[in-house]
């Protein structure tokens, strides 16, 4: 467990730069001439992530997308409460320095 920023514990590690690597893979073979590398890559991606019944490339980067969104949302709350927390038991241990 993280002692400096506990709150990035709640998250398996290396998920959020997954999801922005994915994106911008899928984002970049979205333009005009992707190279083949990121054609082949994007047609990993595009593999594993068919939870849908014949999903586009559109509808999968939308999806990746609504995930980092939520993934971020939830990380802020959880940091918010935190030091909210954090500052509730400073001020009951000792106003004045507070």
């Amino acid at each position: 467990m993280s002692t400096v920023r506990p709150y990035l514990d709640i998250m398996p590690r290396g998920t959020n730069l997954h999801l922005r690597r994915d994106i911008g893979i899928l984002t970049q073979n979205q333009s005009l001439n992707p190279s083949s590398s990121v054609t082949k890559k994007a047609k990993a991606i595009l593999g594993r992530e068919q939870r849908l019944e014949n999903p586009t490339a559109t509808e999968i980067l939308d999806h990746l997308k609504q995930k980092l969104k939520a993934m971020a949302k939830k990380l802020r709350r959880y940091k918010e409460s935190n030091t909210r927390r954090q500052h509730n038991s400073q001020f009951s241990r000792s106003e004045r320095s507070f």
